[in-house]
């Protein structure tokens, strides 16, 4: 969905000053523009979609910024988690709406949990395969 050249970015904590500029952006004069609920995995979750149009951002070509809060409760304990991430994208309000930015941000969470099966059983990140075709077989 993304077009060719464009990105949406997941903003980290070990992007401080970006995360820092993202948060103080006005989120709360900013109007809910998606939810979207969810169950799985023993656990009921729900999300919240804010997303702002930014000139300007520690971060080039940024056009938008998205704030996404999940709300998680685990079904067995009733125990609440509340989670704020932000991301920026090179897409237009015009060339993507804050459904599609979600729907690509969910899908980026699909591909980091594959990978995180993959780093921890396979030590993926720790590989010191570099060249030829070794990376892939191991991959593999």
């Amino acid at each position: 969905m993304l077009r060719s050249g464009a990105y949406i970015a997941i903003v980290k904590g070990n992007q401080k000053r970006l995360r820092k500029q993202l948060k103080s952006l006005p989120w709360n004069d900013i109007p809910l523009q998606g939810r979207t609920r969810g169950t799985g995995h023993g656990r009921a979750e729900s999300r919240r979609t804010k997303v702002v149009t930014v000139n300007n951002l520690l971060f080039p070509g940024a056009r938008q910024a998205v704030q996404i809060k999940r709300r998680r409760t685990d079904r067995k304990t009733g125990k609440i988690t509340i989670t704020t991430v932000y991301a920026v994208t090179s897409l237009t309000a015009e060339q993507a709406t804050p459904l599609q930015l979600a729907r690509l941000i969910r899908g980026h969470w699909k591909i980091e949990a594959l990978h995180h099966v993959r780093d921890t059983t396979f030590a993926e990140d720790a590989s010191q395969l570099r060249t030829g075709n070794a990376p892939r077989a191991m991959a593999t």
